[in-house]
């Protein structure tokens, strides 16, 4: 049996991903969790553990986009969708044991939230 080595290329072709372009990397000096949540989520939980969020609060915050937001549409639907990038991550990318807390961290990543549809 030969042996077959995937290449990022191959995941390209498959995935249809750009690999062109800039990528997404960097650190960020974050203040305070509250201050995150503030600024990319337009609320702060109530209950952090340590510096994780609580899918339960990611959920009953962001399930249903309410209509009463029209004069913040893109904002708010920023939020709304980075709260959903969050229950994804918690959840199915990178769960913990029991799938009821995301760490707060992988908020920094959407950061420049408007800018990835250019990144590869």
């Amino acid at each position: 049996m030969r042996e077959c080595t995937i290449t990022l290329e191959d995941v390209a072709l498959q995935l249809s991903l750009p690999v062109d372009g800039p990528i997404i990397t960097g650190s960020a000096i974050v203040p305070s969790k509250v201050g995150l949540c503030q600024s990319l989520l337009g609320k702060v939980s109530d209950k952090f553990e340590g510096s994780r969020i609580l899918m339960n609060w990611l959920k009953d915050n962001f399930n249903e986009f309410l209509e009463d937001l029209e004069y913040q549409m893109k904002e708010a639907i920023t939020q709304y969708a980075q709260a959903y990038i969050m229950r994804l991550i918690g959840g199915i990318l990178m769960p913990n044991k029991s799938c009821n807390l995301v760490h707060i961290r992988w908020l920094l990543h959407l950061v420049d939230f408007n800018e990835y549809g250019e990144l590869s």
